[in-house]
């Protein structure tokens, strides 16, 4: 972050308290984290945001994004994001600001015209997915927390409101790199392995699964086959070795392969 910029006492003291009452949140990461996240999209006025997992930031191949935790979206904008975030164009809209993080190895907060200018933004065919999902502008903030997992964190804007600038990016940057105990919760070196077995729909199904989503539904977003979705999640299933939706739910939520 190179830009000269200095926030006011006020955000100062916003940001402080933030940090402070999430360590004090009742619950679990999950918990904690969405208590944050919901004062984080208050504070810099996002209209949506999401939190999960990426695995593989080399910009030179597929990354893989598992998100966990999200607010804001409707179902069906949620289902939007997903596709998104697990079209082919997605590694190389993020390939300039992963080559940047796997360099620095350290928490990296960006806003679009930072990583990518905006032109090529907007001709891309992530922004027309995402505009689908009600999504014109982004912050994006990733910080590594172990071999080749990163904590992910999108906070987004609608059409209608002006784009993110340095002020919120400054924010959000100073919220989230203040909390790396929390960014690290909740993700483990089996996840790592066994997500990247998986196919881009059974990542897809997974990641909707993990949302709460039933068969049916999957169905419908995934503009496929009752049968074919039952194939995907029986996948799911099988490489994790589970046997139920909430069973699956808990060992990625829970943070330590669901034995607690």
């Amino acid at each position: 972050m190179k830009e000269e910029f200095q926030l006011d006492e006020e955000d100062v003291r916003g940001i402080v308290r933030l940090i402070s009452d999430t360590h004090v949140t009742p619950g679990d990461h999950m918990a904690k984290k969405r208590a944050l996240m919901t004062g984080l999209a208050g504070i810099i006025n996002a209209d949506s945001w999401a939190w999960g997992a990426a695995y593989q930031m080399d910009p030179r191949k597929p990354s893989v994004h598992l998100s966990l935790i999200h607010g804001g979206f409707t179902d069906h904008t949620y289902a939007m994001v997903t596709q998104a975030y697990h079209h082919p164009g997605m590694s190389a809209f993020h390939a300039p600001f992963a080559k940047e993080l796997m360099e620095r190895r350290c928490h990296l907060t960006k806003i679009i015209g930072q990583f990518i200018s905006v032109a090529e933004y907007k001709s891309s065919e992530c922004y027309q997915l995402w505009l689908k999902a009600d999504i014109e502008d982004v912050i994006l903030s990733l910080r590594p927390v172990g071999e080749g997992i990163f904590s992910i964190i999108g906070l987004y804007r609608n059409p209608a409101n002006e784009p993110f600038g340095l002020r919120e990016n400054r924010i959000a940057h100073s919220v989230l790199s203040g909390v790396p105990w929390l960014n690290a919760e909740g993700w483990s070196e089996e996840q790592t392995i066994t997500v990247r077995k998986l196919t881009p729909r059974q990542r897809m199904t997974m990641d909707l699964l993990i949302q709460g989503y039933t068969r049916a539904q999957i169905a419908n977003r995934l503009e496929i086959s009752i049968h074919t979705a039952n194939e995907h999640v029986k996948a799911v299933y099988q490489y994790f070795e589970v046997h139920s939706q909430p069973e699956l739910i808990s060992r990625f939520r829970i943070g330590n392969g669901g034995d607690r």
